[in-house]
């Protein structure tokens, strides 16, 4: 309390004087410590190098194999849709080889039915009459029309039936009938046989499927079919 009450009545405000510099011990904790760059070997350079390298190259090969991975399965894409295409494709190709094939079978077939119909109309006829005979023994009216051609075979096959004809009976040969028709007329139904309607029938039948040749040169034949 003493030195305090000594310095009070000195006069003295501070007791540090500000003009002078501060002491070392003062100024030794405010010292600002020099940032020094580090310093690397040229071993840890080349070794940072071959580091980053070899991270840089696995880097590469995953994204090449990505890559090719992607670009693997657009070209396995595109080649199953150029196979889904192609077999579509040969799917159609044998499909209309097929038609054509057909179409020509038919072409032919329309062409050697008017053969057909008048190298088999003798024996149909006469198949005919055998068949439906038996059943009109009993009409009182009974007329059957043919071509003029075609007179002598059906009262040939007539004549060879094991049965009592009746009397109404009458052959009558018709010029306005083509040569492959057949027409037997009772009193209460009749029978044909007509090319035009076999033609006909054939017609409407290959209609189903798509295989009708041309109708106006199938109708044509059909017409001339005698």
């Amino acid at each position: 309390m003493s030195a305090m009450h000594s310095i009070l009545n000195s006069g003295v405000i501070y007791i540090e004087d500000f003009d002078d510099p501060p002491p070392e011990s003062a100024t030794r904790g405010n010292n600002i410590t020099e940032i020094v760059a580090p310093t690397f070997s040229a071993e840890e350079l080349e070794e940072a190098r071959q580091q980053a390298y070899a991270e840089g190259a696995r880097a590469g090969q995953m994204a090449a194999t990505q890559e090719r991975a992607h670009a693997t399965r657009l070209l396995l894409e595109a080649i199953s849709q150029s196979l889904v295409r192609t077999g579509q494709e040969l799917h159609s190709n044998a499909e209309q080889i097929a038609t054509d094939l057909a179409r020509a079978l038919l072409s032919t077939l329309f062409g050697s039915l008017p053969a057909l119909c008048r190298q088999h109309a003798d024996p149909e006829m006469r198949g005919l009459i055998r068949q439906i005979m038996p059943g009109l023994v009993r009409e009182t009216h009974l007329d059957i029309r043919v071509h003029p051609d075609f007179v002598g075979p059906v009262q040939d096959e007539l004549s060879k039936l094991p049965l009592d004809l009746p009397k109404a009976l009458v052959v009558v040969p018709d010029v306005a009938m083509k040569v492959t028709d057949l027409r037997v007329i009772w009193n209460s139904g009749h029978l044909v046989r007509s090319s035009p309607q076999i033609w006909e029938e054939v017609r409407q039948e290959l209609a189903r499927f798509d295989l009708l040749i041309d109708p106006l040169t199938s109708n044509s034949e059909a017409q001339n079919a005698d």
